[in-house]
């Protein structure tokens, strides 16, 4: 399968005066200067998430954070290595699936071969745990050095969100011999703009974690 990225096409597009102004409120609120770019992910999400895409046979379900929060909070450490692992697996699933869609003579998705679990976590950072990608996380970076890989993030949900995603990417980095050698939690201030343009301060639990081959 090449990795070649498709041609795109140019649409024009009429919308309501309302959706135009969700859009500059977005802009603004977040410093987005490319209406197209908020469009594009908008799409996107549109197609990543609708239960009548076929390609997507374990349909999606979007929850509110304080919804999820409260169920995380009520799970146990064995309840959340067993959610972990699902949600691996269906992970894995996902790109299978769109990687042999991808291989058909009449499908042009932008689809990358992803040869590692390392590559997995990197493209599971930008395309779901960023404001980008599905939200996940208010911010989320990875860095990769020598033998370590670095995960860092920033949520507002329980403490159990990232233990979670602790379980998680043990999970993907464990097919690559990683093993999670630290991990730090804290808490942090940061203060956020509303969608009013009024400011305010937030408290975010963050995570740290350092996953290493053993030599």
């Amino acid at each position: 399968m090449s990795d070649k990225k498709p041609s795109s096409n140019i649409f024009t597009l009429r919308l309501d005066a309302f959706i135009v102004s969700e859009i500059e409120l977005i802009k603004d609120t977040y410093g987005i200067k490319s209406t197209a770019k908020i469009i594009k992910q908008a799409l996107n999400q549109y197609l990543t998430m609708t239960p009548t895409n076929i390609e997507r046979p374990n349909p999606k379900l979007i929850l509110s954070h304080n919804i999820l929060s409260r169920l995380l909070k009520a799970a146990d450490d064995k309840t959340l290595e067993e959610m972990a692992e699902i949600s691996f697996q269906n992970g894995k699933s996902d790109q299978e699936q769109w990687e042999i869609r991808a291989q058909t003579d009449n499908c042009k998705l932008p689809c990358k071969r992803l040869s590692s679990n390392v590559e997995h976590v990197i493209e599971l950072t930008k395309s779901v745990f960023t404001v980008d990608g599905q939200n996940w996380f208010e911010n989320a970076s990875y860095s990769k050095k020598g033998n370590d890989f670095i995960f860092e993030g920033e949520h507002d949900m329980e403490h159990n969100f990232s233990i979670f995603i602790k379980h998680l990417l043990s999970k993907y980095l464990a097919g690559d011999g990683y093993e999670l050698v630290q991990e730090d939690h804290s808490q942090i201030h940061r203060i956020g703009k509303n969608y009013d343009g009024s400011s305010s301060e937030k408290l975010l639990n963050g995570m740290k974690l350092r996953f290493s081959v053993p030599e």
